[in-house]
């Protein structure tokens, strides 16, 4: 077994003021426009991991 080079996963988290209206399914960039002036509080979690190759 070669372990291949490190991947990662990582996640924005929003704590928001206010439930956003439904958008249906947005494009990024119009879910961060409808975030923009209700955001409290954000973190960045990113996991780390390797995938064996076989």
């Amino acid at each position: 077994m070669c372990i291949t080079s490190m991947l990662s996963n990582v996640h924005h988290l929003h704590a928001l003021d206010c439930l956003l209206p439904d958008l249906g399914t947005p494009s990024k960039a119009v879910l961060d426009h409808a975030m923009r002036e209700h955001v409290i509080d954000q973190a960045i979690l990113t996991g780390l991991y390797r995938r064996p190759r076989y």
